[in-house]
């Protein structure tokens, strides 16, 4: 089964027309059975803005992400030691997702594209035949997963424009540039719990995040809402 759109939209200002947003993007989803009812779960999304006015894309977690109370960290959702470029025409953001293992803005810039796959196992359908009348049960699924993706400026993710391998150091009237040795791609690996809760995907996902080829602290993804 495949499942997939490509959108495009213009903005512009009625009182000045020279300024405009323009945003195109694709998702792509395809379903492929395996055995019974576990099937492996895939989809492709990537978008890009321009203009005088950009969405800025902040990569990083999954939709609809609840966090729990953490004293020991002032910003649990938001990574705000990722640069964030300020000469972009930066003037609308969303989140760019699933990018399991990191928190929103791991990655930044008006382009973005992640690949997510899945192994669904059903485990409570998988081993009988008879219908469930249970929503939870019915929908139950054991998962495995993996997530690549990037968000950049620029011509490409290696470009010199992006903001998150750029840092500025300013000491009194002096300002030292540096740049950092980053890789832009991310990557993530985790397995994870998901169920259907009136009507809603409820989920629950462990993930390790993998940053320059090396494990990071791994993250728990609680999440409600819909889902691929």
């Amino acid at each position: 089964c495949i499942r997939d759109r490509g959108w495009a939209e213009h903005y512009r200002e009625v009182v000045e027309p020279s300024l405009h947003t323009t945003v195109i993007g694709i998702d792509a989803r395809h379903y492929q059975p395996i055995f019974r009812d576990l099937i492996c779960a895939n989809r492709l999304a990537a978008s890009s803005s321009f203009g005088t006015r950009k969405l800025i894309y902040y990569l990083g977690s999954v939709d609809d992400w609840l966090i729990l109370n953490n004293n020991d960290d002032p910003s649990p959702r938001f990574d705000r030691s990722t640069n964030i470029a300020q000469n972009e025409g930066y003037y609308f953001q969303t989140i760019a997702t699933n990018m399991r293992g990191f928190k929103q803005n791991a990655r930044n810039g008006n382009n973005f594209a992640v690949l997510n796959s899945e192994l669904r196992w059903p485990v409570v359908r998988f081993f009988t035949d008879k219908p469930l009348k249970s929503e939870f049960l019915a929908n139950l699924q054991i998962i495995g997963f993996a997530d690549v993706g990037t968000a950049w400026n620029g011509p490409n993710p290696y470009s010199d424009e992006n903001a998150f391998n750029n840092i500025a150091v300013t000491n009194g009237s002096a300002t030292v540039r540096y740049k950092n040795q980053n890789d832009p791609i991310l990557g993530s690996l985790g397995w994870g719990l998901r169920t259907k809760i009136w009507g809603y995907f409820a989920r629950i996902d462990f993930a390790n995040g993998i940053e320059n080829g090396k494990f990071i602290d791994s993250k728990i993804h609680l999440s409600i809402g819909l889902d691929f």
